[in-house]
């Protein structure tokens, strides 16, 4: 069931994510510019887990790592006609200069990870192209610059990296961050569909669970601040709170653009509402204490509920998952 379940996944992102609420969607494409820098540190560096989904340390996320890849990342999404350019712009902008940017040898294999995708007609759009994708990957595996050794046997790193952020500059409504494992490449592993579909479920699968959690704190946050005004900046900053769990003072000073007194107002908003909090250090955190949710009403409005926007997703995703199981029958 592992196509299947490719399938409904990538249906429920495809299909109904990019018609959930504008702020929903720009939180969400925050959350993917972080999972994105995640699955960088996965390909790109010594650690070869397979995990996206999680940070391997506190401040691994990509607004207070302090990694200086993390501008490379950045830069690179936000100077590209994808998807996730103004997410990574205002990423860029939160994160202010710091940071370096890829090597020529390292823009070259971006170049050539998006030639080859592009050569295989590869497109994101649609049903899963699997068999596209596993045409290009065969395709950048015959170069030895994208190909890494087993876990133990030597410090390179191969190239799922640049095929990963190539495929986030795809014209595609909801892009995934980190389809193609680093296991892909490994000299000592044969390439076949049954990786490739498992590689990208996995993916679909964690970028799914983001959604839903973002999805439910802006519910959350929604109703806790229902009397607050709309154009409170308060409103503006719940959604990269929730899609980010925790940013510096100066992130959002520059990111937002707020006076220090703007932020600590803001701060001060969402601190009496239940929905952050700071510590002394100056980073504010994402914090729905049990005493506001205890005191959010219910919502009597189907339309503006995100978490009902999400469950016409998982029905259109249901069907989609039915039709597939059936022609697999």
């Amino acid at each position: 069931m592992g196509e299947a379940d490719l399938f409904w996944i990538t249906g429920l992102l495809h299909g109904r994510m990019p018609q959930l609420a504008p702020k929903v969607r720009r939180a969400i494409d925050l959350a993917l510019v972080d999972i994105a820098w995640r699955t960088f540190v996965r390909d790109a560096g010594a650690r070869d887990d397979g995990r996206s989904d999680q940070a391997s340390r506190p401040d691994d996320d990509v607004l207070r790592t302090t990694d200086p890849r993390a501008g490379a990342v950045v830069g690179f999404l936000a100077s590209q006609a994808g998807p996730l350019q103004s997410a990574a712009k205002t990423i860029q902008l939160a994160r202010g200069a710091s940071g370096r940017r890829f090597s020529p040898e390292e823009r070259a294999m971006l170049e050539d990870a998006r030639s080859a995708l592009a050569t295989a007609r590869v497109s994101l759009r649609s049903v899963p192209p699997h068999n596209r994708l596993l045409a290009a990957l065969c395709s950048l595996r015959t170069d030895w610059r994208f190909i890494c050794p087993p876990p133990g046997r030597g410090a390179e790193a191969g190239g799922a990296w640049a095929v990963n952020l190539a495929l986030l500059t795809m014209a595609s409504p909801a892009p995934v961050p980190g389809i193609v494992s680093r296991a892909i490449f490994r000299d000592d592993l044969q390439l076949g569909t049954v990786q490739v579909i498992a590689s990208w479920t996995k993916a679909a699968h964690a970028v799914h669970e983001r959604a839903i959690a973002i999805g439910e704190r802006m519910q959350s946050a929604d109703e806790c601040m229902a009397d607050v005004p709309v154009n409170s900046r308060a409103h503006d900053l719940a959604g990269p709170l929730a899609a980010i769990g925790a940013l510096h003072r100066s992130s959002i000073k520059r990111g937002w653009q707020l006076s220090d007194a703007g932020v600590t107002l803001v701060m001060r908003k969402l601190a009496d509402r239940g929905v952050a909090l700071q510590d002394r250090n100056g980073t504010i955190f994402w914090h729905l204490s049990p005493q506001a949710r205890s005191e959010i009403p219910l919502s009597n409005s189907d339309r503006e509920s995100v978490l009902s926007e999400l469950a016409d997703a998982v029905a259109f995703a249901d069907k989609v998952l039915s039709k597939v199981s059936r022609s697999l029958d």
